[in-house]
């Protein structure tokens, strides 16, 4: 409305700061993966769920809502699966309920009143699920 010379520069500096915030969302989300990534792979192969490698599927816009149920449940499966094995049950349900609630508030996200309440409660979700998951690898790896 009011053109005061400085529209190429505020042009400029608009996608200069939604670069830099795709660009920090790429890394937190390739971090997520890599962390779901390593923790599926410590597991031996006759209790994994799901390949390793699909936990980068969860980067794929949209896919990854319905993918979020389908790889969280398979990753606390093989946990599951290799703990009960080992007789031990101090592992409960290895995060799959955590990322059961994880997935419901990623998509809760998507409606518009719920998205106030939703958002945060799935940032602590996935906290506290990736939290799990990585204890749950160390036990692994130490046997």
């Amino acid at each position: 409305m009011f053109n005061n010379g400085n529209d190429a520069a505020t042009t400029a500096a608009i996608l200069i700061g939604l670069g830099i915030t795709l660009a920090i969302s790429l890394a937190i989300n390739l971090f997520v993966c890599w962390l779901v990534y390593r923790a599926n792979e410590a597991l031996p192969p006759e209790h994994r769920k799901t390949e390793s490698w699909q936990a980068f599927l969860l980067l794929i816009p949209l896919f990854n809502l319905i993918w979020n149920f389908v790889l969280l449940a398979r990753v606390s499966g093989g946990m599951q699966s290799y703990f009960g094995a080992k007789g031990d049950t101090s592992a409960g349900d290895c995060g799959a309920s955590i990322g059961l609630w994880y997935s419901i508030c990623c998509i809760a996200c998507f409606v518009p009143i719920a998205s106030c309440i939703a958002g945060p409660a799935a940032l602590v979700l996935l906290i506290l699920y990736l939290v799990k998951i990585s204890g749950l690898r160390t036990r692994v790896l130490i046997g």
